[in-house]
């Protein structure tokens, strides 16, 4: 996530959803003063030795301040990156995906298999990892509400809206930093059933209503 106090605007990363290309541009491009702006990287899990320490300022309870680069809104305020009332006065963006779509870029990250199965995976791989960021339900950044959620299938307008919250300019070719296994991912999309899709819809009813 990218946590800007000195535009007072808000970048919240949701996985497998071009979000890192955007952090990255943004970085770049969007002049942020890093002295005071947060960009979270590393990874958050409830025990501590599996944890990093981020470049963000200690939790309220005094604990330090880990982070995870796909904290939610909740998470962060929870753990001291910023307070409700700064949550609620900044813009907040973040990008949506169909959530078939997004389980099969997940699944062709590091689960590669010869067929695929909803089923099996939220089975084997989702349930009870609530730590697990890859696979959280979308509207999981969303609770806090005052976000907009752009959509992924409209890619090019929904980074332009967010590149244009930042003051930073639209780059004129976009990286696709990482996307690492395309033509599995094609390959994966090809053996998606209806009965997939009925899976993921069932399992993440609240990101299927979504604008994605």
């Amino acid at each position: 996530m990218i946590i800007s106090h000195s535009k007072q605007v808000n970048f919240w990363k949701i996985p497998r959803t071009g979000s890192t290309t955007v952090e990255l541009l943004l970085r770049l491009l969007a002049g942020l003063d890093w002295s005071q702006d947060v960009c979270a990287s590393g990874h958050f899990f409830q025990d501590k030795p599996n944890n990093m320490p981020g470049t963000i300022p200690p939790a309220i309870n005094g604990n330090p301040g880990w982070t995870r680069t796909h904290l939610t809104p909740d998470e962060a305020i929870q753990f001291g990156v910023l307070t409700r009332g700064q949550y609620m006065s900044y813009d907040n963006y973040c990008i949506v995906r169909d959530p078939l779509e997004k389980l099969i870029s997940a699944h062709s990250l590091g689960f590669r298999r010869v067929n695929f199965n909803a089923r099996q995976i939220i089975a084997d791989r989702i349930q009870g990892k609530t730590h697990f960021s890859i696979f959280k339900p979308q509207s999981e950044w969303l609770t806090e509400g005052n976000i907009t959620a752009l959509p992924f299938s409209d890619y090019e307008n929904s980074l332009s809206t967010i590149m244009a919250a930042f003051g930073a300019p639209m780059p004129h070719d976009i990286p696709n930093v990482s996307r690492r296994h395309p033509d599995y991912e094609t390959f994966t999309r090809s053996l998606a059933s209806a009965d997939d899709r009925l899976a993921v819809e069932q399992f993440y009813a609240a990101d299927a209503a979504l604008n994605y």
